[in-house]
């Protein structure tokens, strides 16, 4: 089941001095006004789930995954919703990274 709301960031707007790129005021206004725009910076929050929407808003300039894995939710990681996103942002550029999992951590945790 694909998380539906913001705890995960409202979390972490909570703990700033664990999170240094959340010390900028950009995702403290974005998570009281759903906006932020600076010069030709703006970002904009979406609220909803994720794969049942992003065809019906503008394509953006980056798109960060929420922190679960394929293992927590499977549809978001499939080769289906990839196929949709790359067709999707074809004027954008598609590039997909690998970053630090977070599984471990949370599988150690009480270990």
């Amino acid at each position: 089941m694909r998380g539906r709301d913001l705890d995960a960031f409202r979390l972490a707007l909570d703990h700033v001095e664990h999170l240094p790129h959340l010390r900028h005021r950009a995702p403290h206004v974005v998570a009281h006004r759903g906006s932020y725009h600076r010069d030709r910076f703006a970002w904009s929050m979406c609220e909803g789930d994720f794969l049942a929407t992003f065809e019906t808003m503008p394509p953006p300039d980056v798109i960060f995954y929420d922190p679960f894995s394929a293992g927590v939710d499977p549809a978001m990681w499939s080769l289906a919703a990839f196929t949709r996103l790359f067709g999707y942002l074809t004027k954008a550029g598609f590039h997909v990274a690998r970053g630090v999992a977070s599984g471990l951590l949370l599988t150690n945790r009480g270990a």
